[in-house]
């Protein structure tokens, strides 16, 4: 264990894993079916009491936000404690009434799940949605920070790059400078079933991605739009969640990583017709309603798995890699709980 404490910069926390929506790329479909929870206010407050972290409150995770009626309280309470505050949401519900509070509160920034520049692509992708009201919804908070004279929340729209919704890459930056959003973000895909698996970009000629690419970059330094594409050929990083972000789901477990921590229960993804089968209950590092987080955070347990994975990290940052190779690195990964290995986070490709 270590001799000096580690403390957490930011706290991710899912205060639902309940969503309105059915999308096809989302992590939910390659898990088994789960009980929907809220997590309660008592238990968010002893959440951020606990973690006391320095920085930020990221609101991320299975589920839509806005849809826990004890939301607002949430971010009432971490605003009181001057943590900034960051949210991941579909928009469907982020109304005049929700607009006019998430503006004065001073939430930093925004992240609008949108993947499409068009109603007809929106629909294939997300099931259940409504663009339009997206939309709408988007053009309200935009015109409620222009009442309110403030320059946050940032606004950001998501798009998941897939083969069915790649040519609307320039739309969507040319959507995003006309509802007067701050940005744009592409990021890859992460199948969770054979089906899907072929709406990956690495299906397609890397040249002709790279011509979409190319134009939207072109097109954002054109409109002054900022822009952050993941790459085609995967880049390496350390990742400093696990020292840093902890992640905190419904129920109260403790993870390292959204990613990791989403359910108790095993998980399916495909690449290249090839099953990844995770185990996340081995990436669940305790229960605030059984230890301290402190505790939690710098365990034997913990600790273990951070030096475990701080070599790993370290070796792969010195190698090349390519599509295939990484592609190849998911294929070869034989230990269901060894999802840092093969995680598009750390490769640069998600988030």
């Amino acid at each position: 264990m270590r001799e000096t404490t580690l403390v957490a910069s930011t706290m991710a926390v899912e205060v639902t894993n309940l969503c309105n929506l059915n999308c096809i790329m989302c992590f939910k479909r390659g898990l088994p079916k789960q009980s929907c929870k809220h997590m309660s206010l008592n238990l968010f407050i002893k959440a951020i009491e606990d973690v006391r972290p320095k920085d930020n409150v990221v609101f991320v995770g299975l589920g839509e936000p806005l849809l826990n009626p004890a939301f607002f309280y949430m971010l009432l309470e971490a605003r009181k404690r001057g943590l900034g505050t960051n949210m991941v949401t579909n928009g469907i519900f982020m109304d005049k009434v929700w607009a006019k509070v998430l503006v004065k509160m001073g939430i930093g920034k925004i992240s609008v799940s949108l993947d499409a520049a068009t109603k007809g692509t929106y629909d294939k992708i997300r099931k259940g949605g409504d663009f339009n009201k997206v939309i709408e919804n988007i053009k309200t908070i935009v015109e409620e920070k222009r009442k309110q004279g403030v320059k946050y929340p940032y606004i950001r729209l998501d798009m998941v790059g897939m083969k069915c919704n790649i040519h609307e890459l320039v739309k969507f930056v040319q959507l995003a400078k006309k509802l007067g959003v701050d940005g744009v973000t592409m990021l890859h895909l992460e199948p969770t079933t054979k089906e899907l698996e072929k709406q990956h970009l690495c299906n397609m000629p890397k040249r002709e991605v790279n011509v979409y690419y190319n134009k939207a970059l072109a097109e954002a330094k054109k409109l002054d739009i900022g822009i952050v594409i993941r790459p085609l050929k995967p880049v390496c990083n350390m990742c400093n969640s696990m020292w840093q972000t902890p992640y905190i789901d419904s129920n109260g477990n403790v993870s390292i990583c959204c990613l990791t921590g989403a359910t108790k229960d095993k998980s399916v993804e495909y690449f290249k017709d090839t099953t990844i089968e995770m185990d996340p209950s081995k990436l669940l590092f305790g229960n605030l309603y059984e230890q301290s987080f402190k505790d939690i955070w710098n365990s034997e347990k913990i600790e273990e798995f951070r030096e475990k994975y701080n070599k790993i990290f370290t070796l792969d940052k010195k190698k090349k890699w390519s599509m295939k190779s990484y592609l190849k690195l998911r294929k070869d990964n034989k230990v269901p709980h060894s999802y840092c290995l093969v995680c598009a986070r750390r490769f640069n490709l998600i988030c």
